[in-house]
């Protein structure tokens, strides 16, 4: 009788234990689904730490059940699965919001870039389709939001951008305008030998600026090729009327431009002096870290030889006052005096960065931040010089399209605008 009974709870007992110790592989199976369900909504990018912790418990559910820990295997395979689905439904939320926010921005170029004056059919349909969007996405649906939300954003995307490429084609021609008249007005060659002609070009420089601010695109290109080329003329007349005073009259007391000799130097020699004390400035308070700007690509330098595209730097300020004492050396007072004059230039936007407003990329789900809302947030509305900030941050920006809540900015002077 003993034996019956012990046989009959050894039975029992591992009865017990198959019911309590099999496999959960339906739990597994809907825990796959649902990660595979939440994926399939952009949750690696919308939800990514929710997924990746319903990922993790699906794992660790495996590796219980590899440990023959079948109980430990279900808690885990029922958890992942209810991570999985709060991350399904939070990708669809978020997703819905960032393709809203991504044609709001649209949207604001295409109006800030004068879409209504410059393509007006094209502008009448998208304020029409995103009116029709915004009361989807007023009606909470995330995925008609989602849905209706790319379609719209594939239709003003080629609009837009054709818009911001067109103003900043027209921003180049005129900021490059306005750099060359900036350089030019501070050479005292120019102003000697060329006045006239600077004054000309200024004046068609200043209507080139009120065309690009109305959206008179080709008008103000136009304009600006016209000032700069009067500005290319007057640095060349001004540089070949000097350079046949100084070979006419070595033998005479009077220097080019109106001033003594004496008179030349001095102030040659008072700028070359300012010129090394702002380099020394601009190193002790960097120490020893350095830094660089990279201005726009239209900006322009004094020197003949120096691209473009080089950085400002205090090797540059460095080559400048070399070309002033140079300049010195050989009695050629007046490029001396530009020479120097322009190594302040540098040295001074170089301490300006060093002084430079910062900004703060905020969290802000309904208004997200990016360069250029924050360009048009700290130049006044010149939403196009985006760049500037993107250049001068590079160290942390990889890609400009991609910038985090928390990030500070460095926003450098608008140095285009001249002085």
């Amino acid at each position: 009788m003993r034996k019956l009974i012990t046989g009959s709870l050894i039975v029992l007992i591992a009865l017990w234990f198959t019911g309590c110790s099999s496999v959960p592989k339906k739990e597994l199976e809907e825990a796959k689904a649902a990660i595979e369900k939440a994926r399939a909504v952009d949750a690696s990018l919308f939800a990514s730490s929710e997924l990746a912790a319903a990922q993790n418990d699906y794992d660790a559910a495996n590796k219980f059940v590899e440990g023959k820990k079948n109980k430990e295997a279900k808690e885990k395979a029922l958890s992942s699965k209810q991570k999985a689905e709060e991350a399904y439904k939070l990708a669809r939320e978020r997703r819905a919001e960032d393709i809203y926010q991504k044609n709001v921005a649209l949207m604001n170029q295409i109006r800030d870039n004068f879409g209504e004056k410059r393509a007006p059919e094209a502008y009448k349909d998208a304020v029409s389709s995103f009116s029709s969007f915004e009361a989807t996405y007023a009606k909470k649906d995330p995925d008609a939001t989602y849905q209706e939300g790319a379609k719209l954003y594939e239709k003003l995307a080629p609009l837009a951008q054709k818009l911001v490429a067109d103003v900043e084609q027209a921003t180049a021609a005129v900021t490059s305008a306005q750099d060359k008249y900036y350089a030019a007005e501070n050479r005292d060659i120019v102003k000697t030998y060329a006045s006239k002609e600077l004054s000309d070009a200024a004046v068609i420089l200043q209507r080139a600026k009120e065309a690009l601010s109305k959206g008179d695109l080709e008008e103000a290109i136009a304009l600006a090729q016209q000032a700069s080329a009067l500005i290319d003329g007057a640095v060349a007349k001004a540089e070949q009327a000097y350079q046949r005073e100084i070979s006419s009259q070595q033998q005479r007391r009077i220097r080019p431009g109106g001033e003594d000799a004496a008179t030349q130097k001095q102030k040659a020699e008072q700028y070359i002096d300012e010129a090394k004390k702002k380099l020394e400035e601009l190193r002790k308070r960097r120490g020893s870290k350095g830094s660089s700007y990279l201005p726009e690509a239209n900006f322009v330098y004094l020197a003949v030889g120096v691209e473009a595209t080089e950085e400002v730097n205090d090797a540059l300020v460095e080559k400048y006052i070399k070309l002033a004492e140079e300049a010195y050396a050989k009695e050629e007072y007046l490029d001396a005096i530009d020479y120097a004059r322009e190594a302040i230039r540098l040295a001074d936007m170089l301490l300006a960065m060093e002084e430079a407003a910062t900004y703060t990329v905020k969290l802000n789900p309904s208004n997200r931040d990016c360069l250029w809302k924050i360009a048009g947030y700290m130049y006044d509305k010149r939403y196009w010089l985006w760049p500037m900030i993107w250049r001068a941050n590079k160290y942390q920006i990889k890609d400009p399209d991609l910038i985090y809540p928390g990030q500070v900015f460095k926003i450098p002077p608008m140095v285009t605008e001249g002085k």
